[in-house]
């Protein structure tokens, strides 16, 4: 059980391909923290599974500004950065249920906005989960779902599939339509893989005044993935490669729909987790 992650992703300058004339052939640069602790309770017949977790995103777009006054080709003169955020509680059960059966419910209530202002209803996201999963043996286990959540940037009830299949050396990792990984191990501390993940959230803008109102932010990253055990229950792991998909949007009463449509570009991701 993955108790503890903390990482940091960064997803380098891509040009912006909008038709808006204020932001066309700007760049912009996304960098991301992401931590989050999990604090599962297990009953005396260990069948139950009480979880406890929180977490916390700061998602920050760089806006990179090309000045409009001279040639094209000169280098940008100015930076314009925002912050968001986004503060997690999960809670919820995981019951071993018969004929290796297992039902896992959770609630995942959640704070997502820049905090320029004052707390608004549209701060507030709760998402949802739960999955029925089944062991058939050490080397195999499937199972299927729903959930509620901001993976495709905006609140989506979402089907989950999920499948492992271990042989050897050998795993392969389902859970759509969030990963598909297939990675080898080693040793018992390297691991090689290649992963896809999709991933994405949604931020309201909190200022009474701004005609913006939530930031959609969703991208699939994929390439080789690779994990080192560094000291005992501590790992570390490297993620890198391209942005196969990215979209940057902004919700607005007034205009409708605002599409940065930013190009794919490389990202590398750093993450340090402690499992038990």
């Amino acid at each position: 059980i993955e108790l503890f992650r903390v990482s940091y992703t960064n997803f380098s300058a891509s040009k912006i391909t909008s038709d808006i004339d204020e932001v066309k052939n700007d760049e912009i640069e996304i960098r991301e923290f992401r931590a989050s602790i999990l604090y599962p309770i297990v009953s005396k017949n260990k069948k139950t599974i009480y979880i406890n977790g929180i977490s916390y995103i700061n998602m920050k777009p760089i806006y990179s500004h090309q000045n409009n006054t001279t040639d094209k080709n000169t280098d940008f003169t100015d930076e314009t950065e925002e912050t968001y955020h986004s503060i997690t509680y999960t809670f919820g059960v995981s019951q071993k249920l018969k004929k290796n059966w297992t039902f896992t419910a959770l609630l995942s209530p959640t704070i997502a906005s820049d905090f320029d202002g004052k707390l608004k209803s549209n701060d507030f996201i709760l998402q949802a989960s739960a999955i029925a999963t089944k062991k058939v043996n050490d080397h195999f286990n499937y199972g299927f779902g729903l959930s509620y959540n901001t993976r495709f940037g905006e609140p989506l009830i979402i089907p989950i599939l999920q499948l492992t299949y271990i042989k050897n050396k050998w795993k392969t990792l389902l859970i759509l339509p969030g990963i598909i990984g297939e990675f080898y191990q080693f040793n018992k501390n390297n691991t090689l893989g290649l992963v896809a993940a999709i991933n994405g959230s949604q931020f309201n803008n909190s200022l009474e005044s701004d005609p913006l109102n939530n930031l959609n932010y969703t991208r699939v990253n994929f390439g080789p993935h690779f994990e080192k055990r560094i000291y005992d229950d501590f790992k570390i792991n490297f993620f890198t490669g391209y942005t196969l998909a990215k979209k940057i949007s902004w919700t607005s009463e007034s205009i409708g729909d605002i599409d940065l449509k930013p190009k794919n570009s490389f990202f590398l991701q750093i993450s340090v987790i402690f499992v038990k």
